[in-house]
């Protein structure tokens, strides 16, 4: 099921879109002593980032991985480790 979330402005989106992160971040850490989050490319996500960079005061157990949401032909896939 999706569940959509609608929000009067960008500033509250951001504001609620972090808070949430940082509460599965929280929480992530708690359970298996790292956050996992994958950051798209773009500018799409940028105020995102930047909302997360001043909330966030400790990221030392924060793994960033980094993806590129572009569609690509199943057999060009390439995993990178």
């Amino acid at each position: 099921m999706i569940r959509a979330h609608l929000y009067s402005t960008i500033d509250i989106l951001l504001a609620q879109a972090s808070k949430a992160i940082v509460e599965i971040a929280d929480q992530a850490i708690i359970e298996r002593g790292v956050f996992n989050i994958v950051l798209t490319g773009g500018r799409s996500a940028e105020k995102l980032y930047r909302v997360l960079a001043n909330e966030v005061g400790d990221f030392n157990h924060w793994s960033f991985w980094f993806s590129d949401e572009r569609n690509l032909p199943l057999g060009n896939i390439v995993v990178v480790r």
